[in-house]
């Protein structure tokens, strides 16, 4: 018989693949540390009420996210660069930012966190320029 642990873990790990993410980006989704989220996964702890609850209401309705792609669309986009142009700015050859705005080939987790940084301050500065 199936304990609760394996049946959540096997819900965690079928939502993180219906939405394609990592363990981290998962995490972060849920508010929690990367190990918390890999315990669930794993079957090794039961999550808190609120979890449970926000599994359900995503295993219902999956959340719209943006996408590595898209965000760097978004950046380049607002920076009024060209693909080569990205790819000197993040130090990688010429045709990586274009598989990355392809969705071809994915960043490495460092280069994530920064398009991840710059996408945010993008959008926070995108309201106070519409502002003025």
């Amino acid at each position: 018989m199936e304990t609760d642990k394996i049946k959540n873990a096997k819900r965690f790990l079928s939502l993180r693949k219906k939405l394609n993410l990592t363990q981290q980006e998962m995490s972060e989704l849920f508010g929690v540390h990367l190990t918390t989220w890999q315990e669930w996964e794993y079957g090794l702890i039961v999550p808190f009420p609120k979890h449970m609850r926000l599994l359900e209401q995503f295993e219902q309705n999956p959340p719209k996210l943006l996408t590595i792609p898209d965000m760097c669309r978004v950046i380049r986009s607002n920076l009024g660069l060209r693909k080569f142009q990205m790819a000197t700015l993040f130090g990688v050859q010429p045709n990586t930012w274009g598989y990355w705005e392809k969705g071809e080939m994915k960043p490495s987790n460092e280069f994530i966190k920064k398009i991840k940084q710059m996408y945010k301050e993008i959008i926070e500065k995108e309201p106070l320029q519409k502002a003025s």
